[in-house]
């Protein structure tokens, strides 16, 4: 299981009565009682929780494990853009 998955069940299981063995990747959000403005509220708490900016319209996060990918989508590490076998250009 990802950390982000762990931090996101916990984060779940504390601000809605949600037991932690439901909140799988494979778990829609409809499913676990979730409406469209209750997906949007969820993605504010994950904003406010894994300090990023994410979509605002919830449409294509239709399960946890969306929500996982689009959190660590987020909070991957910066690299600058390089073409592969080319120096990073000089400063």
């Amino acid at each position: 299981m990802t950390s982000s998955l762990e931090s996101l069940r916990t984060l779940i299981a504390q601000h809605y009565d949600l037991a932690p063995e439901r909140l799988q990747p494979e778990a829609r959000l409809d499913a676990l009682g979730f409406d469209s403005l209750g997906a949007a509220e969820l993605l504010w708490l994950v904003e406010e929780a894994f300090d990023v900016e994410l979509t605002r319209d919830p449409v294509g996060l239709r399960t946890l494990g969306d929500v996982v990918r689009t959190i660590d989508l987020h909070t991957a590490p910066r690299r600058p853009a390089t073409t592969p076998g080319r120096p990073l250009p000089a400063r």
